[in-house]
């Protein structure tokens, strides 16, 4: 498994995650969750840096919280691996994850809303965290949340769907420093709330599609929170209306640039202080929003086994 044909699609605030690059490569060979070796639970506790490959396809059921260790990569390609019944925990002590094709649904039994219960949870200052072709549904809670400054984060080709309400969280604490997060590439599904909900956080969306999205705002914006959304696409089910609320006076106002988006059925964009939104601080180029930028996102995004 290369791992850096892997390491070149990484672009974005988490450019620097370079996960278990370099450290023991090692192979999950049982679906269970036991914590024995060869189980994914053993290869993600475990101290030093590993790759983490699977030689068996099919669920595992998580029996608590899978909670990361630092410089981890969970690589699903070659592989059909779903995570459920449980959390995947990235916490303050995890730096320098990455997961990759993989699909994640009901952390919570039969996908009840449970508060907590993220699908994956990125929190308390976790650091330099990428998620890509992943697939989320179906969570207890949210689908991704970031939380209490966690940063230097990518989020790219991951389809998020079957949760409406509480897709994506990120947000912040008083007492700690704002994140940074980039989302590009990834498709929204038949959502109306926290795509994301952002407080505080600099958040970069670019080339996003949100599909069939619902009847609310989409994308939510306050407390000093700096939004750019650039050369993304809404294919909205009901038209003429605003699908990024922001927040515009007071002490928790924020802000919002919008640019190149194409914007079906008369929908909009709201842009509030767009001088006080940052400017990316990495390379990267975005795709021009059009249909067929649509197709590919709806069709490559998620788990690459599943095309």
């Amino acid at each position: 498994m290369c791992q850096n044909d892997l390491l070149s699609e990484l672009e974005g605030f988490g450019r620097e995650t370079t996960g278990g690059q370099g450290g023991e490569m090692y192979k999950v060979t049982s679906l269970a969750d036991d914590g024995a070796k060869g189980t994914l639970r053993y290869g993600v506790q475990s101290s030093g840096k590993k790759w983490i490959i699977f030689g068996v396809s099919g669920t595992i059921t998580l029996k608590s919280k899978l909670v990361f260790k630092s410089d981890k990569t969970v690589d699903g390609r070659g592989a059909q691996i779903t995570i459920k019944n449980n959390t995947i925990d990235i916490p303050k002590t995890a730096q320098n994850v990455i997961l990759n094709d993989i699909k994640v649904t009901e952390s919570a039994p039969g996908g009840q809303d449970t508060e907590g219960m993220d699908n994956i949870g990125i929190n308390d200052g976790a650091k330099r965290v990428w998620i890509h072709h992943v697939e989320s549904s179906k969570s207890g809670d949210g689908l991704i949340d970031m939380k209490r400054g966690a940063t230097d984060i990518t989020i790219s080709w991951t389809r998020l769907t079957d949760k409406p309400n509480k897709a994506m969280l990120i947000t912040a604490t008083e007492d700690l420093k704002p994140g940074k997060v980039t989302l590009h590439h990834n498709h929204w599904l038949k959502g109306d709330d926290r795509q994301p909900k952002v407080d505080g956080y600099q958040v970069h969306i670019y080339n996003d599609f949100y599909d069939y999205s619902e009847n609310g705002v989409d994308i939510t914006c306050y407390n000093k929170c700096q939004i750019f959304v650039e050369n993304s696409i809404w294919a909205p089910k009901v038209g003429n209306q605003n699908k990024l609320g922001v927040t515009t006076s007071g002490d928790r106002e924020g802000y919002s640039r919008a640019s190149g988006n194409l914007l079906k059925s008369g929908i909009w964009l709201e842009q509030h202080k767009p001088e006080n939104v940052f400017t990316p601080p990495y390379l990267y180029t975005p795709d021009v929003a059009a249909d067929d930028l649509a197709c590919q996102v709806r069709n490559y995004a998620g788990p690459r086994w599943k095309k």
